[in-house]
């Protein structure tokens, strides 16, 4: 094969597993592993099978075809860096029908340009007797990081899970995932972490209705080309919807005959403000660009609240004030020696998950922390 049409950062990922089989998929999920040979060997099937020792690549091509990448075995008229997402199946085509390397890119920017941005629904169903449901928003977790909080972490969780009515949302960076290019304190492989999170986070991921990412999980697409983010698999591993680094959602909190549907907007959060009133002043932007009734971000690792308020006639003609929260997560980081946050001087955040109530009875969301 024509080294050209493969990429070499990816290559590098997947040099330990040569001639090794399923063992990739063993390390790091097969769906992360499937993306990585997809990147790796520019969609070849027979080329990435050989390299990993199977005879026949039925594995690979049956593996890339379920997560509708492009399968291209050996017939492509020309090779290149074939597009990562589209949706022909080169094995339902005969070699001398194969659509050239320019129609896939043809075929896949139209659909791109087409797709239309649709909110994440949620279903909440809430207890007799209940008059609010409680949302908790998780993130700045990354594990694998020595200074992860992890005794905090772990008592949150097992409260979380002994409230199986509450409800979470995950917004980014879920794991440390340093490299050469980045700072960080990562004391535990990327594929060690992963199936530590699993099992960490297992008690309450029936509980979470949708996981953002962010700049920390988005590392290795930026260092290697490859199309996989942890957080997405993570996500994946669960059932969870997965809604990239921002998005919206709509939950649908009801009880009986009692229902309110809210629309909530999450950004994983960007920039490096230092003090506490520009990061608030961060917030209370996003929350007056956006129509939502509530807004989420992480990122700054310090826990805040703020709300714009509004007023005019509701349903009833009434005139009425109305607030619209934003919350911002803490971290689970400890603020230890050595540091990223301690190196740069830093002030400790406030750490811990915010909280808002979702009311039923009345279109009302307000906050506690």
């Amino acid at each position: 094969m024509d080294t050209n049409t493969r990429s070499t950062s990816a290559m590098d990922l997947v040099a330990p597993y040569a001639g090794r089989k399923a063992e990739i998929f063993r390390a790091m999920g097969k769906p992360e592993g499937l993306r990585l040979l997809h990147s790796a060997f520019g969609g070849n099937t027979r080329a990435a099978s050989d390299y990993l020792g199977y005879a026949s690549h039925d594995t690979i091509s049956a593996g890339w075809k379920q997560l509708g990448l492009l399968a291209m075995g050996n017939c492509a008229p020309r090779r290149g860096p074939y597009p990562r997402d589209a949706r022909l199946a080169a094995s339902d085509v005969a070699p001398d029908a194969m659509p050239t390397l320019d129609e896939h890119w043809f075929a896949l920017y139209e659909r791109i340009c087409g797709e239309t941005e649709i909110a994440v629904e949620c279903d909440w169903k809430l207890p007799r007797g209940t008059d609010f449901g409680r949302l908790h928003f998780i993130g700045d977790v990354q594990l694998g990081n020595a200074n992860c909080d992890l005794r905090r972490l772990k008592a949150f969780i097992d409260w979380l899970a002994g409230q199986p009515d509450d409800r979470w949302i995950g917004l980014g960076d879920w794991f440390e995932s340093a490299n050469r290019l980045s700072v960080g304190q990562q004391v535990m492989p990327d594929d060690v972490t992963m199936r530590y999170a699993c099992k960490l986070f297992a008690p309450i991921m029936d509980q979470c209705l949708v996981m953002h990412t962010g700049n920390h999980d988005k590392r290795l697409q930026l260092q290697t080309g490859a199309r996989f983010d942890p957080c997405a698999a993570f996500a994946a591993e669960f059932g969870v919807p997965f809604a990239g680094y921002d998005g919206f959602h709509r939950v649908r909190v009801h009880c009986g005959k009692r229902e309110q549907v809210y629309t909530g907007y999450c950004n994983h959060g960007w920039g490096a403000s230092r003090t506490t009133g520009a990061q608030v002043t961060q917030l209370r932007r996003l929350l007056q660009s956006v129509d939502a009734d509530y807004v989420a971000m992480g990122h700054l690792h310090d826990k805040q609240f703020t709300a714009a308020g509004t007023f005019g006639p509701d349903e009833d003609g009434v005139v009425t004030v109305r607030h619209k929260p934003a919350v911002r997560c803490g971290a689970w980081l400890r603020h230890g020696a050595d540091s990223y946050a301690r190196e740069k001087g830093y002030e400790p955040g406030l750490p811990g998950a915010p909280t808002l109530y979702l009311h039923l009875d009345k279109h009302d969301v307000h906050t506690r922390q």
